[in-house]
């Protein structure tokens, strides 16, 4: 294979990685990892990572090194691709948020369900401040015969 730099070949390590990552691509190499996602992500991120993976193919062969300019666009590409599969990760995360236990889209509830659960909470709210207005109270009360306890010299 065609000498990488340091920094070339870093990028590649990390696409290779988050392919394998985030995404179960198996194989060995770049061209290999695209090729066994590419019906997983979308077309505009497939055809880039085959395109980078055919450059660098065609790039690197064994008896000379990237020049620089070929290195500086590996790497361009390498850093865009990282960028949209993250994206394409979060992306695809956040859509599995609104699924249901049982693979369901998730509705909006009812009128009368909202209806009772604003009740449910107006009564949990209230309890709640009802708890804290106890608690902040005996707190003080405490932290007064504490005080007082000092000041008369029982404690």
């Amino acid at each position: 294979m065609k000498a990488l730099n340091p920094v070339t070949g870093a990028y590649v390590q990390r696409v290779e990685q988050a392919l394998i990552r985030d995404f179960g691509a198996r194989g060995e190499g770049l061209e290999q990892l695209a090729l066994s996602v590419a019906t997983e992500l979308p077309d505009e991120i497939s055809a880039l990572l085959r395109q980078t993976a055919t450059r660098l193919n065609s790039r690197v062969t064994p008896d000379q090194s990237l020049d620089v300019e070929d290195a500086l666009t590996l790497a361009f590409d390498c850093g865009r691709l990282l960028e949209q599969l993250d994206q394409f990760r979060r992306t695809r995360a956040e859509a599995l948020v609104h699924l249901d236990t049982d693979g369901r889209t998730v509705t909006d509830p009812e009128p009368a369900d909202l209806d009772r659960l604003s009740r449910f909470m107006v009564l949990r709210d209230r309890w709640l401040r009802k708890a804290a207005d106890f608690s902040l109270k005996l707190l003080v009360t405490a932290v007064l015969i504490l005080v007082l306890g000092f000041a008369l010299g029982l404690i």
